[in-house]
């Protein structure tokens, strides 16, 4: 059945139930329908159609024969070939196969939009795609955003009176400059609303098939509500019955009302959560508030007072860190666990008690060079435990440690040190040897090596106890160049002690002390990473395993390490891991022994790994 009515007479009042299917009928069919019903109760003449729905379909199908078919099909070419579909969220449904509906009036005023728009010569619906276009690119983090929306079809003047299903869906294609002002972004799009309108002989259907856009998200601005209706002369008010299913995962409306702009949404629970739905719709309205006072597009916030106070409340990570210099970091523990391994490498184990007089011998040599706070000293390494005693040598000096490679081109390592003005270069007799020729022009450019041997054989092995300001530098990293020339980032000592100090709101550090004892270091010497790997166990009285290049690139010989030291905390990438556990010898023998896997990549957080008894996730981004 296509369309069903009938009359009710409850003792709560007295309804009117229409049911059209949408194969012969739209929104505005229904408001024709309901106006014609009027007009009979009065007595009034109905006037019939004079152009149906069916004789336009008629017409479109001998249009799509003719040439205003094909320039339909080269504009849509034009703008969607190649893309890769709509711009979606990433999922976080729940299973649940029911209507998800959402409601929400948030704080953008009606009025602020329909003055803006008057002024600017552009249509709210222009304003409200635009809009919804620069929330979805936002909020997926997206360079150019597609979604769908719909019109009403009735482009024809001959259909204003037909009842018939005239709607039509169309993507959107939406990818404006940064630099590009709001004005001109919202007139862009209301051309290209045109556009797609003019050229609507060109199915969606086909969109589809040809495109690959799906109708996934649909954002419909449906204008002002007028939910009275007039029959018989009285004054009624709709009830629109909410579907059981949803129709697609998301979709969007806008609504206005009065000075009230309204949110309401269908969306599918399986796929989405109504933590990410409400996510688009506040930043929907976000962007409509900041369109009708800023400029130009980077000058837009995307966050709301609300937000702001929020996301400054979100955790409560205020703890009163003891400041002392990063020295102290190992010296203390030192203190504590002196017969304890603080460092196992591929050339020895050293007791904290020895590492610590190692890194004292080192860092009075250094001071004998006039190495003092904010001193940078290069230390180039293998991956051995000089690696180690040599920049908490450097510290322990009062300087700051920059890591450099001793691999890397003569070109890069003469850039690093030029830029960071280090005239001193702390480094092995084993990477003097094989690096004999640069450290040679080095020397006659005025940059001193010294080699951590020669600083060991200083007799003085009681701690300097440098007085070291707290944001005094401790490191200096500098960065690939992929991007360009590489750029020194500088780190003090407040900065690193405040890193790792265990507490329980330092969720991350305090997992790894207090579930772990020893943490394997894989990371390049010269990445940030590696201080997490340096730092965090020796700060803590844990041992730091050091890895080499061999064992990092042999899972079954990084495994017998791990097994060999007792690792219990690792730190790698995604894409690491996942080779490493593609390898099932390596996991049968990590089984007994890794505790604590901390990941820097939040998005894995649905792989299950059954040989670990611990999964910690974390984001660096």
């Amino acid at each position: 059945m296509l369309v069903r009515a009938k009359l009710f007479d409850t003792k709560d009042g007295k309804y009117f139930f229409l049911d059209t299917h949408h194969i012969v009928s739209d929104g505005a069919s229904i408001d024709i329908l309901v106006e014609d019903i009027d007009k009979v109760y009065r007595g009034e003449e109905v006037v019939g159609e004079t152009y149906t729905g069916f004789e336009y379909a008629l017409d479109e199908e001998r249009l799509r024969s003719s040439d205003k078919y094909n320039k339909a099909k080269e504009w849509y070419d034009s703008i969607f070939a190649g893309c890769s579909g709509e711009t979606m969220p990433v999922t976080d449904g729940n299973d649940s196969e029911q209507l998800g509906i959402l409601k929400d009036q948030l704080n953008v005023k009606a009025d602020d939009i329909r003055a803006f728009c008057k002024k600017n010569n552009f249509t709210v619906n222009a304003f409200f795609t635009a809009a919804f276009g620069m929330a979805v690119k936002s909020f997926s983090a997206a360079e150019e955003t597609i979604f769908s929306t719909i019109y009403n079809g009735r482009s024809d003047a001959r259909l204003e009176n037909s009842v018939s299903m005239l709607v039509k869906t169309f993507p959107v294609y939406f990818n404006p400059k940064n630099d590009s002002s709001i004005v001109s972004v919202i007139r862009d799009t209301q051309s290209y609303l045109l556009n797609a309108m003019s050229n609507d002989i060109y199915s969606f259907a086909e969109v589809k098939n040809e495109y690959g856009i799906n109708g996934d998200m649909i954002f419909a601005y449906q204008g002002d509500i007028d939910d009275i209706a007039i029959i018989g002369g009285y004054e009624s008010s709709y009830k629109l019955l909410n579907l059981s299913r949803f129709r697609m995962p998301i979709g969007i409306d806008v609504f206005l009302s009065g000075d009230m702009v309204l949110y309401e949404s269908e969306y599918a629970p399986s796929l989405y959560s109504e933590y990410t739905i409400q996510g688009i719709i506040n930043l929907l309205d976000v962007v409509s508030q900041e369109f009708v006072s800023k400029e130009k597009l980077s000058d837009i916030s995307l966050v709301s007072d609300n937000d702001i106070e929020a996301i400054k409340n979100v955790h409560d990570t205020i703890v009163n860190v003891p400041a002392k210099p990063a020295y102290r970091l190992m010296q203390d523990s030192a203190e504590i666990f002196p017969e304890k391994i603080a460092v196992s490498a591929c050339d020895r184990k050293l007791t904290y008690k020895e590492f610590n007089e190692e890194a004292n011998r080192v860092g009075r040599t250094l001071i004998s060079k006039g190495v003092k706070p904010d001193t940078i000293v290069a230390v180039l390494a293998d991956r051995n435990s000089f690696a180690y005693v040599m920049r908490q040598g450097v510290l322990k000096s009062g300087g700051a440690f920059l890591p450099i490679d001793p691999e890397y081109p003569e070109d890069r390592i003469r850039f690093i040190l030029e830029d960071s003005k280090a005239k001193l270069i702390l480094t092995t007799s084993e990477i003097l040897a094989r690096r004999k020729d640069l450290f040679n022009d080095l020397s006659s450019e005025g940059i001193e090596t010294i080699a951590a041997e020669d600083a060991l054989l200083n007799s003085d092995s009681s701690n300097p106890n440098v007085d070291v300001p707290y944001d005094a530098l401790a490191y200096v990293i500098y960065t690939s160049g992929s991007t360009g020339k590489p750029k020194g980032v500088m780190l003090t000592n407040h900065n690193l002690v405040n890193f790792v100090y265990d507490d329980e709101k330092n969720a991350e550090i305090h997992g790894m002390v207090n579930g772990c004892s020893a943490v394997l270091a894989i990371a390049a010497l010269t990445f940030d990473f590696a201080i997490m790997e340096e730092f965090v166990p020796l700060a803590n009285g844990m041992s730091a395993v050091l890895a080499t290049n061999d064992d990092i690139m042999n899972p079954l010989q990084l495994a017998d390490v791990m097994t060999e030291n007792k690792v219990d905390c690792m730190c790698a990438t995604p894409s690491y891991l996942l080779n490493l556990l593609d390898m099932g010898e390596y996991t049968d023998k990590l089984n007994a022994t890794l505790k604590q896997l901390t990941w820097v990549l939040k998005h894995f957080r649905r792989f299950y790994i059954p040989s670990l008894k611990q999964l910690v996730l974390t984001s660096l981004l």
